[in-house]
């Protein structure tokens, strides 16, 4: 028995996976951080930790934590990846990528699941110098970000752009999980071991938990 030629089983033995194939596969997962990369405004420049994402079907990594300056820090703008796939990489051993890099712009655009060669991905957006968050592009239908007077339901994952005090800890981007149906009035962050709506996802601690 065999395929036809117009029949394609790309994780078969002996098949030569594009990146286009395997951006495909891993694209249906949605847009999202992985772990880590928190973004902080540091005068106008944007820190970011080290951790992973998916965007587009496509992993990124940043190995470390890094600072990315913009050339103005006028308006809103995005940083994320740019991407350029006309462009050759150079295999000399390490290999050189010339159809990604990473920096700022001033809208999201191309889509490479559906086939363009050219695109500006976003993983965060900031306004002047006065935020950063996670872009609401690498949210998908995953996590939703935080509204007031909004239903809830079990299971459903919501992000704030900040909580907390200096007395309880202040936490940016965190990420929540309902673990019954709510309607979220207003938000605190509080130190206790009680648990009511919503437990903490992904890197905090048990004890964090929204009111």
């Amino acid at each position: 028995m065999t395929l036809a030629n117009t029949e394609l089983v790309y994780q078969a033995d002996f098949m030569n996976v594009s990146p286009s194939a395997d951006g495909a596969v891993f694209s249906g997962i949605g847009n999202r951080i992985i772990t880590g990369l928190v973004p902080t405004l540091l005068k106008g420049s944007v820190q970011v930790t080290a951790g992973k994402a998916l965007v587009q079907g496509r992993l990124f990594e940043l190995t470390s934590t890094k600072t990315y300056t913009p050339s103005t820090t006028m308006g809103t703008q995005y940083l994320g990846l740019m991407v350029d796939l006309t462009k050759s990489n150079v295999d000399g051993g390490t290999v050189t990528n010339n159809q990604y890099t990473v920096g700022f712009f001033n809208s999201p655009s191309g889509n490479l699941v559906m086939g363009d060669s050219k695109a500006n991905i976003p993983l965060f957006k900031m306004t002047g110098t006065t935020s950063v968050i996670v872009a609401p592009e690498m949210n998908g239908s995953t996590v939703r970000t935080w509204q007031p007077n909004t239903q809830y339901s079990i299971g459903d994952l919501v992000t704030f752009n900040r909580l907390g005090t200096d007395t309880t800890g202040k936490l940016t981007n965190p990420v929540f999980k309902a673990v019954q149906t709510h309607v979220i009035k207003s938000h605190t962050l509080q130190t206790t071991d009680k648990k009511q709506s919503f437990l903490v996802s992904a890197n905090l601690p048990d004890i964090i938990y929204i009111d």
